[in-house]
């Protein structure tokens, strides 16, 4: 309960706070790692049951959404020599059809003309999740701020709901948990460096923030307005953090016992 109640204080921390411009200096920056690629933005995840973002669905859910959002920056195929490919993603996800309701486009195809450099920081809330070990359903609401030269600001950017199966007996073991959300871990990398899939494929991954299917807009919409009680009157984003720490990290694969 304590731990749920620090990751709520966090999130409503990052997403109230309006002092904090593109020019401000956190009071006691956090190094930040300098292993994997040089991604400039950040992932912060909750949950209404914050064990859902360690286990082993919990964890293939973090990995297809922050996998999409990879391949939406800096590209699927790892066409950019700094950025390499997501460990596992091309493999996890396939080669949907153009025109597959089940997937949105931009999480597959991953062909940006150049890398997305620019500062921001991704707040992700894993709504609804329902596994029976072989199948996973869940609902991930997103907040998304970017920081350039030119401005800051933080956008209800998607409610993403995403569908795993695997035909293997056993779901796989989920990776290091991150123990502290205030701290950096040493060996964490931005992206996994190991391959999380496994043996599980992404069966659809699809922005639905504006689907007229209400049962996966109504925990999102739900959400947002804990964040922003007047949404949409009187609407004033908030600004992001300079720094700002990735949780969970990926920190590495777990070892059977």
């Amino acid at each position: 309960m304590a731990r749920a109640k620090r990751l709520s204080a966090l999130l409503v921390a990052a997403v109230v706070v309006s002092s904090c411009g593109a020019n401000s200096q956190p009071e006691e920056a956090s190094p930040a790692t300098d292993l994997g690629p040089p991604v400039q933005y950040s992932s912060l995840w909750t949950a209404g049951n914050v064990d859902d973002l360690f286990d082993r669905a919990g964890e293939l859910v973090r990995a297809s959404v922050e996998a999409g959002e990879y391949a939406v920056s800096f590209g699927a195929h790892g066409q950019f020599d700094d950025f390499p490919p997501f460990p596992g993603y091309l493999d996890a996800i396939g080669t949907p059809v153009d025109g597959d309701p089940r997937f949105s486009r931009y999480y597959y195809e991953g062909s940006p003309k150049e890398p997305n450099t620019y500062k921001r920081m991704k707040i992700y809330h894993l709504a609804q999740l329902t596994t029976d070990g072989r199948t996973i359903d869940a609902t991930v609401c997103a907040l998304g701020s970017t920081v350039t030269e030119d401005y800051n600001v933080t956008s209800l950017s998607s409610a993403i709901h995403v569908q795993l199966s695997t035909t293997a007996e056993n779901p796989g073991l989920p990776g290091i948990r991150d123990a502290d959300l205030d701290a950096t871990d040493p060996p964490a990398h931005i992206i996994p460096s190991w391959n999380v899939f496994g043996d599980w494929k992404i069966n659809g991954m699809v922005n639905a923030a504006l689907t007229n299917d209400r049962s996966l807009q109504a925990p999102c919409f739900d959400w947002w307005r804990i964040q922003f009680p007047n949404l949409p009157e009187n609407m004033q984003y908030p600004t992001a953090p300079e720094d700002y720490l990735q949780y969970p990290e990926w920190i590495g694969p777990a070892e059977a016992s």
